[in-house]
């Protein structure tokens, strides 16, 4: 635990890449002692796929987490091609009480099916924390903390601030600063890209009692802006902590964000996947919100066209503005294009 806490210090003070693969975790009798009770408060929920260079930081992040509440480790391999599940496994069977693996013969994701569907459903806590296999928390006491904050408020889900690490190299993010502890919906639309990291996901489990979200969920596709909207709707504030708790990896191997960036076709594939789902949500929610949904619906238009010029596919562009300039007005379109470049 002293290790892991020094090289969390590390990482705040210098500013630097510090793998936590080689890192020892605590053994399973040493996380428990902290445990005043034996009913799982908080469900640790990891997907996992071709991570096999990340997973160990992600996994030893989880286990030192020093918490006076026991919790669980649920990870769902997707059938990965590389070593990850065999380490997953390895992990599994040093800590049988905490950690759970979900596995299968066939990709998942592939199958139009997201891990959360097979995860949600084995969430025993009364929380639940997401943390993708190629990001990692560098903070023992993050669980603790989202807890407490929780458990004081009627708020949903709880975030943080975040380092970004793009190949070797630990950046800030100014978009991921949180200097105020309470955000609302109208913050989330004004927020520059993804509102929050992933990585600092920290909710209440009833959030998924909403039909619509698990559905949205349980599909693959953007995820994160939904759990935001929803957790944000009905006046309810996001709690957050302007503290660095987690590393969230970008345009990593196998990454949503490396396929998006890289792939035109890929972009366009999940950009409608998303305008899809924005699309179902507006038929369920005030006309207030619809208003902010169909802002975000030409935010995501203006980015798809943006990306499209910028890799020089100038006529898919020009089919791409004849196609969607009806959904929000073509004056709409420039202005916002014009403030784009």
């Amino acid at each position: 635990m002293l290790i892991y806490l020094i090289i969390n210090f590390l990482v705040l003070m210098n500013h630097r890449n510090i793998d936590l693969s080689y890192v020892c975790s605590p053994s399973e009798s040493e996380i428990t002692k902290h445990w005043i009770s034996n009913r799982v408060k908080v469900s640790i929920i990891c997907t996992a796929f071709n991570h096999f260079h990340y997973i160990e930081s992600a996994l030893n992040g989880f286990l030192n987490q020093v918490t006076d509440f026991p919790f669980e480790v649920i990870i769902n391999d997707d059938c990965s091609t590389d070593d990850t599940l065999r380490i997953i496994e390895e992990y599994r069977e040093s800590y049988p009480n905490i950690i759970k693996v979900i596995k299968h013969e066939m990709n998942q994701h592939s199958q139009g099916i997201s891990p959360l569907y097979y995860l949600l459903p084995e969430v025993r806590g009364d929380y639940v924390a997401i943390c993708e296999g190629d990001d990692y928390w560098i903070n023992a006491t993050k669980l603790q903390k989202q807890f407490d904050c929780l458990e004081e408020t009627s708020s949903m889900l709880c975030i943080h601030s975040a380092f970004m690490l793009e190949g070797e190299n630990v950046k800030d993010n100014p978009n991921w600063e949180f200097p105020s502890n309470e955000y609302n919906l109208v913050d989330i639309f004004r927020h520059p890209g993804q509102f929050s990291p992933t990585s600092s996901y920290f909710m209440n489990a009833k959030l998924f009692d909403n039909l619509l979200l698990k559905d949205i969920v349980n599909k693959p596709g953007v995820g994160d802006f939904f759990i935001e909207f929803f957790s944000a709707i009905d006046g309810k504030s996001i709690m957050a902590f302007n503290e660095k708790f987690s590393v969230y990896r970008t345009l990593s191997i196998n990454s949503w964000s490396l396929q998006n960036n890289s792939d035109v076709n890929k972009k366009l594939e999940n950009t409608n996947l998303f305008l899809n789902k924005l699309d179902n949500v507006k038929l369920s929610v005030s006309e207030y919100e619809v208003g902010l949904l169909n802002i975000k619906i030409a935010q995501e238009l203006q980015d798809v066209f943006v990306s499209l010029l910028r890799k020089r596919k100038y006529l898919r562009a020009c089919l791409f503005i004849w196609d969607v300039k009806s959904s929000f007005g073509l004056m709409l379109f420039v202005k916002r294009l014009i403030g784009k470049l």
